[in-house]
């Protein structure tokens, strides 16, 4: 297959859509894994998995009520979202501008010079 402006078009094209695909799986995962939402929190704040990881049971020996611990979490989760969404699309971009150059740079080289 010999690198032609349609072909190293297509490509791009295909790899912007590849990228805009897993960009919208990342966001759903981080989405899941760091829930904002403080009655979600609250509902699931006697899970194990909820207990183990954000060690809920020494919050409550120590005082603090089921809505202080949810509100704390809530407000921990929405910073780490935040940030791993800011990482996300701060590598996104980067690789498409990556790819965008590398293939501007396959078109202009195999340009022929008119004469």
């Amino acid at each position: 297959m010999s690198v032609t402006p349609k072909n190293t078009l297509a490509a791009l094209f295909f790899l912007l859509a590849v990228q805009i695909a897993s960009c919208a799986f990342m966001y759903k995962y981080i989405e899941s894994k760091y829930p904002t939402s403080i009655s979600f929190i609250q509902q699931n704040l006697r899970s194990s998995e909820v207990t183990d990881q954000f060690k809920v049971n020494e919050a409550k020996s120590a005082g603090y009520s089921e809505q202080e611990i949810s509100q704390y979490l809530a407000e921990t989760n929405k910073a780490l979202f935040e940030k791993n969404v800011h990482n996300l699309f701060f590598v996104e971009v980067i690789v498409f501008f990556v790819c965008f150059f590398v293939g501007l740079g396959l078109i202009i080289l195999k340009q022929k010079p008119k004469t």
